[in-house]
């Protein structure tokens, strides 16, 4: 009897610390005024902090996941930010901060082709888009930028086909 009490416990345990609480990291991320990112908008802690003084925390600047990086002087929300879920904002981090260099290279190409006028954000979200990659790859060519082959281009960048 006791046996099959201490299962039934351990079993609800384990299913209570699954993380299927939490949802998946979505299209943003969001910091407060301490550079601590959330991944829920209406985390208690985001809406009611207080800084290291005391005062509340008013900001919250949202960060698109498409160019997340954390930097050496940021951390993640204990209550909103599972352990799963830290490890994928640390991929997300690390894949994009593999990219910028070849991302930012074209970013400022097409912008000085007059190309494109939008923000760097902007192009690496559209660039996430296939059919946006694949004009930008004509583009790229167009004005006879050393890219290689569209699937190298792609590569390059860090999407997937």
């Amino acid at each position: 009897m006791k046996i099959s009490v201490f299962l039934i416990v351990a079993a609800l345990l384990v299913a209570g610390c699954s993380g299927s609480d939490y949802a998946p990291v979505g299209e943003l991320v969001f910091a407060d005024d301490n550079a601590v990112y959330h991944t829920n908008s209406s985390c208690h802690n985001l809406t009611n902090g207080k800084d290291m003084n005391g005062h509340p925390i008013y900001a919250m600047n949202p960060c698109d996941t498409f160019v997340f990086i954390f930097k050496d002087y940021e951390r993640v929300c204990s209550n909103c930010v599972s352990a799963e879920e830290f490890l994928h904002l640390k991929s997300i981090s690390e894949h994009n901060k593999r990219y910028k260099a070849n991302r930012q290279w074209l970013y400022d190409k097409m912008v000085r082709a007059n190309y494109f006028s939008g923000s760097y954000d902007t192009f690496v979200r559209e660039l996430s888009n296939q059919g946006v990659r694949l004009i930008s790859y004509n583009k790229a060519l167009e004005l006879g930028l050393a890219v290689g082959t569209y699937a190298e281009f792609t590569q390059m960048l860090g999407y997937y086909e």
